[in-house]
């Protein structure tokens, strides 16, 4: 039996779609400012009828307003065009790698890898406090041990079809990848097979009367082996919108897409996990599996040993597995009998073989198809919302508003008094024509080009009759020029009136905020500092906030990601926009300063705002040989914050004397301080960041010794590494803030400008480039 339609006789929820309610109201305010002049509240008075129409127009606005939000966005271009206005999931959600777990996905996303595990690398320096250097041996017994963090290296398990000829080029390119994408303050060294260590099993079963010995065979050796190295899977978009949890939850968008992006499926967080390189096997484990094969009555005994084993375990229940390693099932050496009833019963080898090939078919795995999959942009129906027909049209026809007119007889007077009627009506009709014209635009309101800057939004309302004689337009003009020619009046005379162009531009800031803020991000602290800057106007916010938000995909997916120091090219150490850090892109987005790039700012005039962000354990020889940075030797130093310079340690260096850095601009150092703020914010919590202004000679210089030591490492023999190295720590050790010369004096001179102030100033006598 079909389903009966029907209208609910309930009222609306929503109070715009609620014409009784609205009426309601409507009178209820009429009551409280005319109450004593107006008592006739009845439907013939002309007062209540144009009310009642009102309401009636109001829930037509309500209903379009109520459109989903697809809709109410889309474009007449199709999904193509929403594809442009909003990012897809894939786009926005996933993140560079950053845990442990993140990078064993990307790395197991290579087709030819079956699994993968970072491991941390143990290095140990040792720091002369006396000397106030460190090295790579103990030279006194006081010396303290230091432990760098932030080194890795990568275990890759490799699958069975590859060939040995070709595993140099996979562990290439997996070390490639990793370095491509690689966490600030962190390194990878080096990327190896993992080792396997054999195991023999040893096991008496028993048998159901109606099994199959050989499946039974190769399910055993099938599983085991599962359990000790198990297949990390991989599943589609469809299959892990369609898996739940433990608990019943199905997994969200936002959780699915959580990590880096994967070009072949989804690998699930919790599978990963318990698919980690096993430290020790459990007998009680493997004899669970194997009573859960189909066809096994009972396990007589069973026991697990590694191959070539002479002697006895000490604990037959729990045998470990050497570091590092791992286990692998060896058949050879494996010995499994079957019995039913008690008599021994021996497949055929080829038959175990052939069901165990056919299984391991079935088995679900890693799949090694490129399926990038993506939730699709709701492409929306676009929906003529700006149509707006004249509520005067509903008007009974005594008053004459509508088609038909007045009667022939009717005096001159009467129909004065319409046109009068409409032009009062025109009144209301001009507010809910904008309105929907508003509501038209509003892809337009949440646009993120800079050049888009209007924010009112009108119409000419042509749908009752004699439009144009209310309008007073041009006599002689046709319907298209005497509409063009109204809607110019109300953008030209209304909307300065309304708006003026300071309001528009901080209701598109206002627009833009909302935006912003649905990312969690904010620019307040911003607007706040450069809205007192020379010069500074609402529409540079604008165009720095649309800047963020165009770019936003990428500054949050790599915000922290440290640069590729791999690749040797020249274009990609020096003069480059794209390989540079996370951190960097995204400082210079929500600073406002020039796109992120690792090049000469001091050489440029005037000096370009800017910033060179450099790794401290970057500046390292292999193998921390010397040179190696310096640290402090003074015990009551207390910026000094232990004896690792190497461990989470970026410096951030930047022109004292570029643009809105200088104190010139605005004789303060406000924008400073907020610049060295943004950076200590931004940067991740466990990395330290050294924050240094310097002018333009000693800026100049430490690029100069950067790029020096960048082109040595990436194509330079060891000789030339050390040298540039040495040269460029030099240059670091002498890198001190540069502030403005303030003088010491009486409070009460009213001179601000030259006021000396403790960590901001520098005295006339102090040296220049000295805090």
């Amino acid at each position: 039996m079909l389903e009966r339609l029907t209208i609910s006789t309930s009222p609306p929820r929503e109070l715009g779609l609620d014409q009784a309610a609205l009426h309601a109201a409507g009178l209820a305010h009429v009551r409280r400012l005319s109450g004593r002049i107006w008592t006739d509240h009845n439907l013939h008075d002309p007062g209540v009828t144009t009310l009642e129409l009102l309401c009636y127009a109001l829930t037509d606005l309500g209903y379009r307003a109520s459109f989903p939000v697809e809709d109410l966005l889309a474009s007449g271009d199709g999904v193509e065009a929403m594809k442009e206005q909003f990012p897809t999931a894939r786009a926005l959600l996933p993140n560079a790698p950053l845990t442990l777990l993140d990078y064993r996905k990307l790395l197991i996303d290579l087709p030819e890898i079956r699994n993968a595990w970072i491991l941390p690398v143990e290095t140990t320096l040792y720091a002369d406090t006396v000397a106030a250097r460190l090295s790579s041996t103990r030279a006194h017994p006081s010396d303290r041990s230091v432990s760098i963090q932030g080194l890795y290296r990568a275990l890759i398990d490799l699958r069975d079809d590859v060939a040995a000829a070709d595993q140099p080029a996979v562990l290439a390119a997996a070390m490639a990848r990793l370095q491509a994408n690689r966490n600030l303050c962190e390194d990878f060294l080096d990327v190896t097979s993992v080792p396997v260590q054999r195991f023999s099993v040893c096991a008496e079963i028993e048998l159901r009367p109606g099994a199959d010995a050989a499946a039974v065979h190769a399910a055993i050796q099938l599983r085991v082996q599962e359990y000790f190295a198990p297949t990390v899977r991989s599943y589609s978009l469809a299959e892990m919108l369609e898996r739940t949890r433990e608990d019943g939850t199905r997994f969200t968008a936002d959780a699915i897409f959580d990590g880096p992006a994967l070009d072949c499926g989804f690998i699930d967080d919790d599978e990963l996990a318990a698919a980690d390189i096993r430290t020790e096997i459990r007998l009680s484990d493997v004899i669970r599996i194997v009573m859960d094969i189909d066809g096994v009555q009972a396990v007589r005994d069973l026991l697990v040993t590694p191959s070539g084993l002479t002697t006895a375990l000490p604990n037959k229940w729990l045998v470990p597995v050497d570091a590092g390693k791992q286990p692998t099932l060896d058949q050879k050496s494996s010995r499994l009998i079957t019995t039913k009833r008690g008599m021994p019963v021996f497949p055929d080898e080829a038959q175990v073989a052939a069901r165990r090939d056919a299984l391991a078919k079935l088995a679900p795995g890693k799949s090694g198809t490129i399926r990038r999959d993506d939730l699709p942009v709701p492409a929306g129906a676009p929906r003529p919302t700006d149509r707006y027909h004249s509520f005067q049209n509903h008007f009974p026809a005594i008053y004459g508003l509508g088609a038909d007119g007045l009667d022939a007889g009717a005096s001159s007077e009467r129909k004065a008094q319409a046109y009068q009627l409409k032009a009062y009506l025109l009144f209301f009709d001009q507010i809910m024509a904008n309105y929907c014209r508003q509501l038209h635009r509003v892809k337009d309101l949440f646009s993120i080009d800079p050049a888009m800057r209007q924010t009112y939004f009108y119409q000419a309302v042509t749908s009752f009759e004699a439009w144009k004689s209310v309008y007073a337009t041009t006599p002689g003009d046709d319907d298209a020029a005497a509409t063009a020619g109204i809607v110019d009046a109300l953008t030209t005379q209304v909307g300065p009136t309304v708006a003026g162009e300071s309001v528009e531009l901080e209701r598109r800031n206002r627009f833009l905020d909302h935006l912003i803020a649905r990312f969690a991000e904010r620019f307040h602290d911003y607007v706040a500092v450069t809205s007192s800057l020379p010069g500074a106007t609402a529409a540079d916010a604008i165009a720095t906030k649309c800047g963020f938000l165009a770019g936003y995909p990428k500054i949050s997916h790599d915000r922290g990601l440290g640069y590729n120091h791999s690749l040797t090219a020249p274009e990609a150490l020096w003069d480059t926009t794209t390989n540079v850090s996370g951190l960097e892109q995204r400082l210079a987005a929500l600073l406002g300063m020039p796109p992120a790039a690792r090049h000469d700012l001091a050489a440029s005039t005037p000096t370009l705002e800017g910033m060179l962000l450099i790794e401290n354990l970057l500046l390292r020889m292999d193998g921390f040989e010397d040179p190696l940075l310096p640290i402090c030797a003074d015990p009551t130093c207390v910026d000094c914050a232990d004896d690792d310079p190497y461990s989470y340690r970026i410096q951030v260096l930047l022109p004292a004397d570029a643009g809105r850095f200088t104190w010139s601009v605005d004789k303060s150092l406000n924008f400073r301080r907020f610049a060295e703020e943004v950076i200590r914010q931004e940067a991740p919590a466990h990395v330290l960041a050294k924050i240094c202004w310097l002018d333009q000679p000693r800026m100049h210089e430490v690029e100069t010794a950067y790029r020096a030591w960048l082109e040595a490492r990436a194509t330079g023999p060891v000789d030339a590494r050390r040298a540039a190295l040495t040269a460029l720590l030099e240059v670091l050790k002498n890198a001190k803030n540069v502030y403005p010369e303030g003088k010491l004096q009486d409070c009460t001179t009213g001179d601000e400008t030259t006021r000396f102030i403790l960590g901001r100033s520098r005295t006339s006598s102090s040296e220049k480039n000295r805090v």
